[in-house]
């Protein structure tokens, strides 16, 4: 979910878990995405190297495990 803010809203029901991705948040994602793309394409063929793509994907916090505690916050109730 995105939203202006971490609380809950006044008409707003947080679900157990949920998390959402704040303004702030959503800036260093774009960051990260930017710096991802940015380093494949540093040098010709990078985006074909599945280690090269990998490691650049593991640098910005862009795997799976780590995407949505990097950008997103937990609902504050």
């Amino acid at each position: 979910m995105t939203s202006s803010s971490a609380g809950n809203g006044r008409v707003a029901s947080a679900v157990l878990g949920m998390r959402v991705v704040t303004p702030a948040m959503f800036d260093k994602l774009k960051d990260a995405v930017t710096s991802y793309a940015a380093a494949l394409a540093s040098s010709p063929d990078r985006w074909a190297d599945e280690q090269a793509v990998r490691e650049q994907l593991a640098r910005h916090k862009l795997t799976g495990d780590r995407f949505f505690t990097t950008y997103s916050e937990s609902v504050r109730t």
